[in-house]
């Protein structure tokens, strides 16, 4: 069965932390005027490095969360956990707004989360809540319905590209 983003993210809240990560080759970071703007800044593959819901009991099993990616291509994230079978759901960011916003839009269950992006890390703090969920006010997990995801840019590997 095949699960989409959204619910991969509501099962971390309930197993207690595997959640969201994508799938897709890393996207050339293109720059303007020296400066790259978030919204192409974030394209490409992220590899989530923590999971954290706030001491919540439970937890991914030992490398498992190593394991998930996500990819951010052309306004869609896609979450890969491993199993080759990604799925995409489409996202919105909005750098103008403090803390920075990111929307995870799936018609059943959209996420609200805030977002940090510094170079080659990218810190998400996302609500589980579906349509009554609350944006996160700061990049802090609550131990129930709020988790902060902290992801590292895979890079592209040149032997890949050429391919």
């Amino acid at each position: 069965m095949r699960r989409t983003l959204a619910s991969v993210v509501a099962a971390a809240f309930a197993f207690g932390g595997v959640g969201l990560v994508g799938y897709v080759l890393a996207a050339p970071v293109p720059k303007e005027k020296g400066k790259v703007k978030d919204e192409d800044a974030i394209q490409g593959t992220w590899k989530v490095e923590t999971f954290d819901l706030g001491g919540a009991a439970g937890g991914p099993p030992p490398g498992e969360v190593t394991k998930l990616k996500l990819t951010f291509k052309d306004g869609k994230v896609a979450a890969d956990r491993g199993d080759g079978k990604p799925d995409a759901i489409d996202y919105k960011i909005d750098p103008s707004t403090t803390p920075k916003s990111l929307d995870l839009i799936e018609k059943s269950n959209p996420m609200l989360a805030i977002y940090e992006l510094e170079g080659d890390t990218l810190k998400i703090c996302v609500s589980e809540g579906g349509a009554k969920g609350v944006r996160p006010a700061e990049m802090k997990s609550d131990g129930k319905n709020v988790a902060v995801i902290t992801l590292k840019r895979v890079k592209e590997d040149k032997d890949e590209k050429d391919k």
